[in-house]
């Protein structure tokens, strides 16, 4: 499969081709279509992914078990089909986020970790008592309640057990993939978006 043909795959077909990571796989692909909408990037959508070739196969880490993946697994999946020639520099991604700090198509249970930490950000008055921003410019935020942001984020994904520990390795994989790093100055429950995620 080209990647024109790629990017025209709906949410259904995924989840035939891949129905464990069917969501995941989804909400990128969207992601990765919102930025290259934004004008900047003189590529498409079709020539990003046109190196990627489709295999029903590619993503069945789990499958004979039928369970749902794993909080970190889940989270792998953001960035799983990467590739040099799609993966679009800093100055070609824009945040994918409307105004009111809401992702575009991630209704439900299909948004991704980082996403749903912005959507909180973005409506402190409902939900400053258990995060907040330190500096908006930079990106950098305090998660102040752990508890009730895990249980948020569980709810969201349907996951009951879901707990802080859990978020918090997921938080880390962000910092291999560009998405959070550590803070000058380590604090506890202290986190920074990078560039262009902090926007």
């Amino acid at each position: 499969m080209d990647g024109a043909s790629f990017c025209q795959l709906s949410e259904e077909d995924f989840q035939q081709r891949a129905p464990q990571s069917s969501s995941t796989l989804h909400a990128h692909l969207e992601i990765w279509k919102a930025a290259s909408n934004c004008g900047e990037s003189s590529t498409t959508p079709s020539q990003d992914l046109s190196a990627v070739q489709w295999s029903p196969t590619m993503h069945s880490s789990g499958s004979s078990t039928g369970g749902d993946l794993s909080e970190d697994e889940d989270e792998e999946m953001e960035f799983a089909m990467s590739s040099p020639q799609s993966k679009p520099g800093t100055s070609q991604l824009k945040d994918p986020f409307t105004a009111t700090g809401k992702a575009k198509g991630t209704s439900g249970t299909h948004i991704h970790l980082w996403q749903f930490l912005k959507e909180l950000l973005a409506s402190p008055q409902a939900h400053g008592s258990c995060i907040r921003w330190l500096d908006r410019q930079k990106g950098v935020f305090k998660i102040e309640d752990s508890v009730r942001v895990a249980r948020l984020w569980g709810k969201r994904k349907n996951r009951p057990a879901m707990n802080y520990d859990k978020l918090s390795r997921s938080i880390r994989q962000y910092y291999k993939k560009g998405i959070m790093k550590k803070t000058e100055r380590s604090q506890r429950l202290v986190y920074q978006f990078c560039h262009p995620y902090c926007l």
